[in-house]
């Protein structure tokens, strides 16, 4: 320390011009400690660090390697290698080759000293003795992976190259996967979407569209008949998707369509008529005394209609609006003048409707019956409509009406009749050997090889037996044993049998 001793400061012994110089030994390192020093012997010495002997390694057998020389010298030690000898470091030289090292060493090694000697070493990258040098293919190393996971691995002179696979890019230290889909690199057609996946990505077609080749084309639910759309209306395809048409008179949705029912309307129907409500329709009828003429209900003038006769007796007949009167003649009650009601006695067909008129009356069949009133006679809208079913179904005739059956195989979606696969629900109940083939409006079970079809012709459990090969002598050749299976047989050697050998060796038993 130095100072006025009010101020004491560090004094470095250690510094070239200090006041206090240190008393290391000149193979030893000052260091400067907080009031003082201390002395350490350098490497190759040994001691105090005030006084510092030589350490001789070459008394250590381990200190140079097998097949050289040690040789001391003051804090080290030289190892002097037997010239063209080759050691760990590469092929021992002279010092006046190392310096002419391209005529001696590989073009791919280089002159390195060592411990006091020189050695033609191969560069990185490289193997061999340093005057041979060959090339380590380092993408053949098996102890570790030089390439990170998704890449390639190229060998190059002294190095090699990792290429990530496509699909992944590179991010400085490993391959990670590129998604397309996000990026926007990648080619989907119309009507699909984007899926990454490892090292790629795939294109799903969107619901109501299906994959054919490279396209998504529009699934025609309709056509196929997939779509189960309500009674009273029609499937129509659209893009992607379909709707449930109600028939004309009817309301609704994908789910249901009811009848509308027109007569809640006042003006649906022209005056003096009634409103009756159909399936899908309506009926306007004229009010009695009146008759449709041109979508009107016209009145109609009984007094003047000659073939109703003489509708007043010992009276006048007058018309009036929707009907008429009669004056009596004078003389007469005006009750002898009053019209009996027909209808009363029943004089129409059990199944008409009788309306009475002054001094007349008249019998109407009901709808789906032909006749005059008197007679009612049901009409058969099979034979007398053009076509009033689809073709693939069978019309049958009701009282007043008619319905429509698919015939077997088909099934009614509205209007129409599509073909019902059979094969689809539990394999049309072929048999477990047989294959159920559709065809339009049925199906059949062919039974497979091996079996035989019974008169069920395939279907159910019974439908199909199994075939027995070994009936016939001539399935196994020569001393081979048959033994049926089902659906096939199999040919076995008897035990000990040389003849049977001899035919398994020369390739004559499967």
């Amino acid at each position: 320390m130095e100072g006025d001793g009010f101020d004491c400061q560090d004094v470095n012994e250690c510094g070239q011009n200090s006041t206090l110089p240190n008393n290391c030994s000149s193979q030893a390192s000052c260091h400067n400690t907080d009031g003082s020093y201390i002395c350490r012997c350098r490497d190759g010495y040994q001691g105090d660090g005030f006084v510092c002997d030589d350490v001789d390694e070459c008394q250590l057998d381990t200190t140079c390697s097998r097949n050289m020389s040690c040789s001391n010298t003051p804090g080290s030690y030289a190892c002097s290698c037997i010239l063209s000898l080759v050691y760990e470091e590469g092929t021992c030289v002279s010092e006046d080759t190392c310096l002419n090292a391209s005529k001696v060493c590989h073009a791919e090694a280089k002159c390195q000293p060592h411990q006091g000697s020189f050695y033609c070493q191969c560069q990185d990258g490289y193997i061999g003795s340093g005057t041979e040098c060959l090339d380590v293919n380092e993408c053949e190393q098996s102890e570790s992976e030089v390439c990170p996971g998704f890449s390639y691995c190229f060998n190059t002179n002294g190095s090699y190259l990792c290429n990530c696979w496509e699909g992944f890019q590179d991010n400085g230290t490993q391959c990670q996967d590129m998604d397309e889909c996000l990026m926007g690199n990648f080619t989907c057609p119309n009507n699909s979407t984007c899926s990454n996946t490892e090292g790629s990505y795939e294109c799903t077609c969107v619901d109501g569209f299906s994959a054919n080749g490279s396209l998504c084309l529009d699934v025609d639910e309709c056509s196929l008949g997939v779509i189960q759309c309500p009674d009273s209306s029609n499937c129509l395809n659209t893009v992607g998707s379909y709707v449930c048409e109600c028939w004309e008179g009817y309301q609704g949705n994908n789910t249901v369509c009811r009848d509308i029912d027109e007569c809640l309307h006042n003006s649906t129907c022209p005056e003096y008529s009634t409103c009756i409500n159909t399936n899908g329709s309506h009926q306007c009828v004229c009010d009695a005394g009146f008759s449709s003429v041109n979508d009107l209900c016209v009145d109609v003038d009984e007094c003047s209609n000659k073939g109703a006769g003489d509708l007043c007796t010992n009276g006048t007949c007058v018309n009036a609006i929707g009907s008429y009167y009669c004056e009596c003649n004078k003389g007469f009650w005006k009750e002898a003048c009053v019209d009996s009601n027909e209808c009363d006695n029943s004089p129409c067909h059990p199944l008409a409707r009788c309306w009475n008129t002054p001094g007349s009356f008249s019998c109407h069949c009901p709808l789906g019956f032909a006749g005059n009133g008197s007679w009612c006679k049901d009409v058969d809208e099979c034979v007398a409509l053009t076509k009033p079913c689809h073709h693939l179904a069978r019309c049958y005739n009701t009282p007043g009406s008619f319905v429509c059956v698919c015939m077997p195989g088909y099934v009614s979606i509205g209007p129409q009749c599509v073909d019902f696969d059979e094969c689809q629900e539990d394999n049309g109940q072929c048999h477990s050997a047989a294959t159920c083939s559709n065809y339009a409006g049925g199906f059949k079970c062919s039974c497979t090889q091996g079996w035989h079809a019974t008169k069920d012709n395939g279907h159910g459990k019974e439908g199909c037996v199994d075939w027995d090969e070994c009936a016939s002598p001539k399935t196994c050749p020569g001393q081979t044993s048959c033994t049926n299976l089902p659906g096939t047989y199999n040919c076995s050697c008897p035990q000990n049998s040389t003849v049977c050998r001899k035919m398994l060796q020369n390739g004559q038993l499967c």
